[in-house]
């Protein structure tokens, strides 16, 4: 009985430490210079460390709480090593909102794991609704090409 015990709580505190490792935080100044002048309705995030059950809704829930003016969020998640069944769905949740706000969501730095997981949970790039770049620069292009303003 101990054994299990101490086997449940070791498994509740590695969750919650793990949880406390992935953060989705604006992206910080130096970061957001590669994307050069933005319009106020391009916001830049960060995503850095797992995205699993443990911590998927909470990280991925700063990506909720946007203005109005908003159409198109960049994503840096070159930091996120892997993603489980509950962040592909709470990623999918969010594309929904994203389509019903006319929000883009463009995804900057997924490592090839990343990537497949999203191709085979059917997470597809879609023109104005979502894609995937490998750089911050790829990023404003694409920004900007969705709200129909000049990359230059």
């Amino acid at each position: 009985l101990a054994v299990g015990v101490g086997l449940l709580l070791a498994a509740g505190l590695f969750i919650k430490r793990m949880s406390e490792l992935t953060d989705t935080q604006p992206m910080p100044g130096h970061a957001q210079r590669a994307l050069g002048e933005l319009p106020a309705s391009v916001v830049p995030y960060v995503i850095s460390g797992p995205l699993f059950f443990g911590a998927a809704d909470k990280a991925l829930s700063v990506l909720r709480m946007l203005n109005p003016q908003v159409r198109v969020v960049v994503v840096e998640i070159s930091a996120v090593p892997l993603l489980d069944m509950t962040a592909l769905a709470a990623l999918e949740s969010l594309l929904e909102d994203y389509r019903r706000q006319g929000i883009g969501l463009v995804l900057v730095g997924t490592t090839p794991r990343v990537r497949l997981k999203l191709r085979r949970a059917g997470i597809r790039r879609e023109d104005g609704r979502l894609a995937y770049v490998q750089t911050l620069e790829q990023a404003r292009a694409k920004a900007l090409r969705w709200l129909g303003e000049p990359a230059g």
